[in-house]
């Protein structure tokens, strides 16, 4: 879990939140909003995946060994 938290995968859930209750509320510009956000922080959050994944590959590729995961 700790990973996934200092990726922002927890922001991005935050934002999700936030649109559910603009869409509960019928307020579509709040919607546009979180929908612009939710763009923004996914696209933070697959580039930080990318870069632990590729990391972790160099880690192995060198011989490295990467702790299991729980």
């Amino acid at each position: 879990m700790l990973i996934i938290s200092s990726v922002g995968a927890q922001r991005v859930s935050s934002v999700c939140v936030a649109f559910r209750s603009y869409s509960d509320a019928g307020n579509l510009e709040g919607c546009l909003r979180c929908l612009q956000q939710i763009k923004q922080e996914y696209a933070l959050v697959k580039t930080k995946l990318e870069t632990l994944f590729r990391l972790e590959q160099q880690i192995s590729a060198a011989g490295g060994t990467l702790p299991p995961v729980d």
